[in-house]
């Protein structure tokens, strides 16, 4: 008898259970729009067919899609020129020259030339490093302001640089990588320019 009375109790709890769980709420109905439709002739006179019911069945209402008038398309130029792009207002004054890109292609292996040197230690390190980093700052400036700067110094120091880090008991492999990679943009630098004094 005490096993009937555990069934009863078990289905009355499910059952209030089931009648207890709220339904999900799903929302309204799905809103009906009114579409305003208009419509061209064929002579280009605007028609206006008033409200219409948009069943989400029906295919939608065919449009005559005209192109834009002239007057239209000169007036779309027009705002387009007058709205330029700030940051293209503020690179425009820019001047891609090869000595730009090659100060570009050079930050790099400068970069891993003090890292690693940073990271052998030293006095000596200490002031290679920072002359790397007034070595960048030159170059991030030369890229903004190419006038600033005279290549040719610019080159010379570049070169005076590798040529004292070489001497330097930092010196590694890893190093010397970065440095023939330095040396590298350099010359084609300067291939570049016997290319364009050869024509």
């Amino acid at each position: 008898m005490n096993r009937w009375w555990i069934v009863a109790a078990g289905a009355v709890g499910i059952g209030l259970a089931v009648l207890m769980i709220p339904k999900a709420d799903t929302g309204g109905d799905i809103p009906v729009l009114d579409l305003q439709v208009e419509t061209r002739t064929e002579a280009g006179d605007r028609v206006d067919e008033g409200a219409m019911s948009r069943d989400p069945d029906a295919a939608p209402p065919k449009k005559k899609v005209r192109p834009p008038s002239e007057a239209e398309i000169a007036a779309g130029r027009a705002r387009a020129e007058d709205e330029q792009n700030p940051l293209a207002e503020r690179l425009s004054h820019l001047v891609i020259t090869p000595e730009v890109k090659t100060a570009s292609g050079l930050q790099a292996p400068w970069t891993d030339t003090r890292r690693m040197l940073t990271k052998s230690g030293g006095a000596g390190a200490s002031e290679l490093t920072g002359r790397i980093d007034k070595l960048n700052n030159a170059m991030a400036k030369f890229r903004r302001s190419p006038a600033s700067v005279e290549w040719s110094d610019f080159e010379a120091e570049q070169r005076q640089l590798l040529a004292d880090i070489r001497a330097s008991s930092y010196t590694n492999g890893e190093i010397e990588a970065s440095l023939k990679l330095v040396e590298e943009r350099l010359g084609m630098l300067e291939q570049y320019r016997a290319e364009e004094a050869a024509q």
